[in-house]
Formats: C-alpha cells, structure tokens, sequence
C-alpha cells in the first residue's frame, strides 16, 4: 500500500512540474490592474494555505472523500471573527468553532470543556478584552467564552427570548443579536445582561423582514444589518437608530437574490454574499455595485452557498464558503496592482 502511495504522489509531483500552474484569480480579471486576490482557503484544523499542488495531490490520493481519510475538517461553516491572526469559525454542522492560527498553520476546535457542548453555533464575534461571543441558534443562546475557550456563561434577561437567532455583532459596549422569528435585534452588556431591543416587521425605515447577518463598524460607529426578506442592508447607531439603507430584488449583479453575510472595510464599501449568485458582490457606500466576485463552483474564487463574511485589519476578506466546506481568504488592494 505505502509503495503504491509513493508511487502516485511520485506521477503527482511530475505531472505538476510539467504543467505551469495557472495564476490565482483577482479580481477585476488580468489584465486590469487587480483590486481584489484571493489568497488561500481554510478547511480544517491542519489545512492551511490550500493551493493547487496540495489539493491535486489529496483528490489523486483520496483524502477528499468526505468520511474516508479528511475526516476532521470544516463541514458547513457560516460564520467567522477574525483577532490579531486568529480565525475562530463557526459550523454548525460540526457542532463546534475552530480556532485557526494563521501563524503557524494549525487549529484546534472549542469549546475546549465538554461539560457544556454546542448544538448549532451559527455565528461568532469577539471583544476586546479577549473573550467570545457565540451564537448557538438551536439552542437560542449566545453563549461567553474566556480567552481560553472555556465557557463561562450566557446572555441573559431578554424578556421576549430569542426566537430564532441568526447572527452576533459586538462594539465597544454591546453584543447584538438578529432575532429572525421576531424580526428584531436585540442588544445585551458585554457583562451578559440584556438592554433593550428594536425592530419590528415591516417594510418601513427601522422595520425588518427577517433579519439576519450582523456587522459593526467600529470606526463609523453604526450597526449594518441584512435585512433579507426585504432584500436590503439597513445601518443603525449603537442605539438602534435608522441611518440608511440600500438594496432591491433583482436577478442580476447590483441586485440582491438572496442576501446573506456582510461587512465593510476601512474605505467604507460594503461586501455581501448572495447565495443565489453564489458570489460576493463589492458595493460603495449609496448602494453602487463596484465589483462582482466569483460563480458556483467549487475552485478558487468560486462559492457554493456562502455565508458569512469578516474583514480583518489587514484589509484581508474571510468568506465562509458554506457548501465548499471551507472559508476563502481575499486580499483587498487599497491600491490597484498590476
């Protein structure tokens, strides 16, 4: 068996040196001067900075056969928070998040205690004191952990409960939570306790139709929230106060289908995944579609469901490429490269 094994890797390697690798997508596409490169994938514990040579190699050795070899890997992730190199994903299929350090390539799954087990964790968020906030929408529980990934609690005092919890967002003083049965956000103390909530359903400024993904802008100060069934994105102060919104119903590029994670980066323009494009659409701030990244598929770039999205310091992009069963990594050029 091993002699076989050595075999085809020895073919692998030969066919791959034989063969120029092709260049990694950007986007706009070559020759335009690139404004967006994708630069790796995440599937696993100890599958870091997934490229062409590793991934022919495993598909000619079998190890990505789901259940046989790949075992231990990401299997429907959806959302991400992303500190100092630190990725903590959440995946509901695997009833666990997986903290990956960049730096070194590998991961480990939390919670780290077994006296308390996760049933759907959905989505993840962070402070800045170093603990972590994870939403469990099976359970409908925001559940605390410390720095270690040890749990040490729960948001508590919601006097209406969270129906059905879709997504978590934390600033400097709250943790929110979209509340997709109640078409509501409901808004806790980073201590745990709850504050107040706002929305309703609706069509108005303010008012939801299934609300979902989360994103806090620390630098404007403002709350962003994919309002999906009204295929918009509404933003909001800290205190639940409406200060905009963009988005229509279409079937083409610069339209939303079926809108699910968002996120803005430093420049102010605003990422959202749609799961029926099977892409991630780049708009600027009055709701003016700048690029549209990628198409069903399972190759770089390409998405199958995505889900999540998280824009770290680095102006890198983390896209939970939900049905792929891995999370792609971006790198947003602030100025356009050759």
């Amino acid at each position: 068996m091993r002699q076989c094994l050595s075999v085809i890797l020895l073919f692998a390697i030969l066919a791959i040196g034989a063969v120029p690798l092709e260049p990694m997508p950007q986007w706009p596409a070559a020759p335009a001067a690139a404004r967006l490169r994708f630069l790796t994938s995440i599937e696993g514990p100890k599958v870091a900075g997934v490229n062409r040579v590793g991934g022919l190699l495993r598909k000619l050795i079998g190890l990505d056969k789901a259940g046989e070899v790949a075992r231990d890997r990401l299997v429907q992730p959806t959302g991400i928070f992303v500190r100092d190199g630190v990725v903590y994903i959440a995946d509901p299929a695997a009833q666990r998040v997986l903290r990956f350090d960049e730096s070194d390539g590998q991961g480990t799954w939390w919670p780290r205690s077994r006296r308390v087990e996760f049933a759907s964790p959905v989505s993840v968020a962070g402070s800045a004191d170093g603990r972590l906030f994870v939403l469990d929408s099976l359970l409908r529980k925001v559940f605390i952990l410390d720095p270690e990934g040890r749990i040490e609690g729960a948001l508590e005092g919601d006097p209406q409960k969270l129906g059905r919890p879709a997504a978590i967002a934390v600033s400097d003083k709250y943790v929110f939570v979209s509340d997709v049965q109640n078409h509501r956000i409901a808004v806790f103390g980073l201590e745990g306790t709850f504050v107040h909530a706002f929305g309703r359903r609706g069509t108005d400024q303010g008012e939801f139709n299934f609300p979902t993904y989360l994103w806090y802008d620390k630098a404007a100060g403002r709350l962003s929230v994919t309002d999906s069934g009204n295929f918009r994105v509404q933003w909001f102060s800290p205190d639940g106060v409406y200060q905009g919104e963009f988005g229509s119903n279409g079937n083409r590029p610069g339209y939303l289908a079926r809108p699910r994670g968002l996120a803005r980066d430093s420049e102010g323009h605003v990422y959202l995944s749609d799961a029926a494009f099977d892409a991630v659409q780049i708009f600027n701030e009055k709701g003016r579609l700048l690029l549209f990244v990628g198409k069903a598929g399972g190759r770089p770039g390409e998405f199958s469901m995505p889900g999540g999205i998280f824009i770290d310091s680095r102006a890198r992009v983390y896209v939970a490429d939900t049905y792929n069963r891995r999370v792609q990594v971006f790198q947003y050029l602030k100025e356009a490269t050759p």
